[in-house]
């Protein structure tokens, strides 16, 4: 009976614990509305890739059904960062290793000719990072700080 009890306490801890970490992102906010949220009033700082570079970059574009991918057009800045919205019945995994495996071809690709010109950029792209919350997938090509906070401000919007 004891064991009884102590399996059924236990089961229900796992419950509990597993639904108080699941969250709950929204759904219905466009990636151009993301990115201007955090981009605030730098609109001139940053510039946007159209849809011929995300078929070009992105094999797989179909996975997504709006998309924003935004770059600094400061000299010797590499900042860039990708929102996608998931299509419906897509695999977010699979979006996911998109956006990873992008990041890949840029870090093989393009780490000597940022090399040749803003060396202090490369750790910015050795660092990228994935991250995915709910439908979103985003990548974030920034200095860990900013990557950081632009999270935070994502999650922070998608959760509101």
């Amino acid at each position: 009976m004891k064991r009884a009890i102590i399996l059924l306490l236990s089961l229900l801890l796992a419950l509990t614990l597993t639904s108080c970490s699941s969250k709950k992102y929204s759904d219905g906010i466009s990636c151009r509305e993301l990115s201007e949220s955090l981009i605030g009033d730098d609109t001139e700082d940053y510039s946007r890739y159209g849809e011929d570079y995300l078929d070009f970059f992105f094999d797989g574009a179909a996975l997504c059904d709006d998309f924003e991918i935004i770059y600094s057009t400061e000299v010797n800045d590499i900042d860039e960062l990708g929102i996608f919205h998931l299509a419906e019945g897509s695999d977010p995994e699979e979006l996911s290793a998109l956006a990873e495996s992008y990041l890949s071809e840029m870090r093989e690709g393009k780490s000597a000719f940022i090399g040749s010109y803003a060396p202090e950029e490369l750790p910015k792209l050795e660092r990228a990072e994935v991250r995915r919350f709910g439908n979103y997938v985003i990548y974030a090509i920034m200095d860990s700080e900013d990557r950081a906070e632009v999270f935070r401000k994502i999650e922070e919007r998608l959760l509101a």
